[in-house]
């Protein structure tokens, strides 16, 4: 998707399911997200494939649920997600939402990689962004040169629920100022 406008939805505004056994890349350049019923963007990855969503110079914003909301379940393979050079900001809920986790079946072994660039997360109703990860997977989150500021909650919130699964966190050359609770909330069983 590039140069375009989603928004006035009944749900969200941009639906990214894996269900093939193959590897898919989602790319969504220089597009305005916003004022959804859901969130702005929904990525899940519910079967064997990876899966990669690349999200650079686009604006999500006014949703009401999250910005972006990312699953991993069910899998044994990664989802990746990339934002460059965005602006994610006033969302009900999280700006950006992580969740590499188990099903109500399945035991997820896969692993999900987030990486946050020169991206403006700001003024959402929780946290700036919230991580958490109760896979025997793992979870890498990596944050540069971002601003994360004036969320509600706080500016970023990373849990590992302890389920045996590595939880990943780069923070560098980035600002989080402003939140309302903690700039930076880690709440870790197992950490590298």
């Amino acid at each position: 998707m590039t140069d375009s406008s989603v928004n006035h939805n009944a749900s969200h505004g941009l639906l990214v399911q894996n269900q093939n056994s193959g590897g898919v890349e989602a790319p969504v350049d220089h597009s305005v997200i916003a004022d959804n019923a859901g969130s702005g963007v929904y990525v899940a990855d519910y079967q064997r494939g990876d899966l990669t969503v690349n999200i650079s110079d686009s604006t999500i914003n006014d949703n009401e649920n999250f910005g972006i909301y990312a699953i991993n379940e069910f899998n044994n393979d990664t989802l990746t997600l990339n934002v460059t050079n965005s602006s994610i900001e006033s969302n009900a809920y999280n700006g950006v939402d992580l969740y590499n986790g188990t099903g109500a079946y399945n035991t997820n072994t896969g692993n999900l990689v987030a990486n946050i660039r020169d991206t403006d997360i700001t003024g959402n109703g929780q946290s700036g962004i919230y991580a958490s990860n109760t896979s025997t997977g793992s979870l890498t989150l990596n944050i540069q040169d971002t601003h994360i500021t004036n969320n509600t909650d706080d500016g970023v919130t990373a849990i590992n629920f302890g389920a045996g699964g590595p939880f990943i966190l780069n923070i560098t050359d980035s600002v989080i100022t402003g939140n309302q609770l903690n700039g930076l909330k880690i709440f870790m069983e197992a950490m590298r």
